[in-house]
């Protein structure tokens, strides 16, 4: 049947990119990861204030994206740098990470989050964290945390583009 393709087809898809990525972190990835999962403790230590001057920095950015926090909680700065600091901490752990993405996901598609916000997201999350440690965004630890933060956001678009697909094929299946 339609429905049971479609879930094979989402769980072949899920498990290639998973399988692509344990790979990609065999490879050169490994040490960007290996690099946040040691300077998690300190980073998490700043995570309020990095929080907050990130969104301050993606408004000052992208007015469109403003909009769209308009009504959110104040807690969503805290919200956003706690996945962050899970994915980079539990960045092996796809498991656990899993049913939260895909939570995460659901709310973005319900609040028409686009693909095009993740990088203005990063490129504001990189300069606050660089803001707040005082240290330059051509560093090291810098580019590993902004690598890390892309690599969330890639598996975040692609969990999304999946749920959009799947439900788009629904619909047209029932009319």
């Amino acid at each position: 049947d339609v429905d049971q393709f479609q879930i094979f087809s989402f769980i072949y898809d899920l498990t290639y990119r998973l399988l692509k990525r344990d790979c990609d972190m065999l490879s050169g990835d490994l040490k960007y990861f290996e690099l946040l999962k040691r300077t998690y403790p300190s980073i998490k230590a700043h995570s309020h204030e990095i929080g907050n001057r990130a969104y301050a920095n993606m408004f000052a950015a992208d007015k469109e994206i403003k909009k769209l926090f308009n009504n959110t909680p104040p807690a969503q700065a805290q919200r956003l740098i706690d996945t962050v600091m899970l994915y980079c901490e539990e960045s092996d752990n796809f498991e656990l990470l899993y049913g939260k993405l895909d939570n995460i996901a659901h709310i973005h598609i319900n609040h028409c989050v686009k693909n095009e916000y993740y990088p203005v997201m990063r490129e504001a999350f990189t300069k606050a964290l660089c803001e707040t440690l005082e240290i330059s965004e051509s560093s090291e630890l810098a580019y590993a945390w902004s690598y890390g933060f892309g690599r969330l956001s890639d598996e975040l678009i692609h969990i999304e583009d999946l749920i959009r697909k799947h439900s788009t094929e629904s619909i047209t299946e029932e009319a």
